[in-house]
């Protein structure tokens, strides 16, 4: 009798601490929805992609893009979803791109996305009630005082009052150099600089500098659009075949290396290389049909757009210091940006500048 009122009372204890460690539990976690947080975000909006970052990593990497219904311009999916629609969008619908050329195109646009995305945030996030945004843009260098307005008067409109910018020459730097927390005044000779050219899907940056210290900033006018643009062109005019953006986006990622090709490269220098299966539309008829297109034909496309890069990247040397050019040409050039994904880019423009030229080696 004593044994089963000690071991009842055992139970009853147990129970309690429980029950007091519950409690414990949910009080903390009520308190931690309570208290205010803070938290800096780092906004890169592309024409292409947005990307999202904290201090730490990247948060999202998304589309910038959304499907709207035309009459009552309301957003119906956004990101990847509605990329995978344009050009072939349903009846009394399109697909919105908000930002072109680095810069915002339409503001209410580009507030649609921006609110969506924003919802999508702390749906993934764990973030509590109180959470604050401290908004950080990372914008063009082209981009001038009227577009800061319109960045800070969207992300208001959408509750983030805290927004300061960050020229994206600067943040190329920080990110490939590594040393975000070096001072320029370490930097003691100019070897230390570095030629950087970002490849977009409208615009080119290059960027000479170094560490965090931009001492020359120079837009060109390419961007991977017009080799994809190029690829779509070739398929409708020579094979009677629409394929959409992002197939033709598809097809040229998928292109092979070509080694030592120049700008005076042909189809009948190019080696064998095979044929690809392409699914579209075919406009002789209307139906749905794969054909096969050889890869030569395309790749010589593709590389009859390279010339422009190349006349463009050699102007803007002509515009550059040359004692400060020839050092920092010593390191060479890091290719950066999704157009810079296109297989045999780093060779090509190696072999026609006569400099080393290299894929960054970091993903961001």
């Amino acid at each position: 009798m004593t044994q089963s009122t000690s071991q009842l009372f055992q139970s009853n204890q147990d129970t309690s601490d429980y029950r007091r460690g519950n409690r414990s539990r949910i009080k903390k976690k009520v308190a931690s929805w309570l208290t205010p947080q803070t938290k800096e975000l780092f906004f890169e909006f592309g024409n292409l992609w947005t990307h999202i970052y904290d201090d730490q990593k990247k948060l999202i990497s998304i589309n910038t893009c959304y499907l709207q219904e035309n009459f009552s311009q309301e957003l119906v999916t956004f990101g990847k979803e509605a990329f995978s629609l344009l050009g072939k969008s349903p009846a009394g619908m399109s697909v919105v791109f908000p930002i072109k050329k680095n810069c915002i195109y339409d503001l209410g646009q580009f507030e649609q996305f921006l609110s969506s995305l924003l919802s999508l945030m702390r749906s993934r996030e764990s973030w509590n009630w109180l959470t604050r945004i401290k908004a950080v843009c990372i914008i063009s260098d082209s981009c001038t005082n009227l577009d800061r307005q319109l960045y800070t008067q969207t992300f208001q409109k959408v509750g983030i009052t805290d927004i300061n910018f960050k020229r994206k020459s600067a943040d190329l730097l920080e990110k490939i150099t590594g040393c975000s927390s070096f001072s320029i005044e370490n930097s003691k000779t100019e070897e230390s600089q570095i030629v950087i050219l970002d490849i977009g899907d409208q615009v080119s940056e290059l960027v000479i500098g170094s560490l965090r210290k931009v001492s020359f900033w120079k837009s060109l006018d390419f961007g991977g659009a017009q080799i994809t643009n190029s690829i779509m062109q070739y398929l409708k005019v020579h094979h009677e075949l629409q394929v959409s953006y992002q197939q033709a986006i598809e097809i040229k990622h998928q292109l092979p290396v070509i080694e030592k090709i120049t700008k005076s490269s042909s189809t009948a220098q190019l080696p064998e290389l095979g044929s690809i299966n392409i699914r579209g539309v075919d406009l002789s008829e209307g139906l749905i049909v794969t054909k096969k297109i050889q890869l030569q034909s395309i790749i010589e496309v593709v590389y009859q757009q390279l010339p422009s890069l190349l006349h463009q990247i050699k102007k803007t040397f002509m515009k550059v210091k040359s004692q400060q050019l020839l050092f920092a040409l010593e390191n060479g050039i890091v290719l950066s940006g999704g157009g810079a994904r296109l297989a045999g880019l780093a060779d090509y423009l190696s072999n026609e500048l006569s400099i080393n030229v290299c894929m960054s080696s970091k993903k961001f």
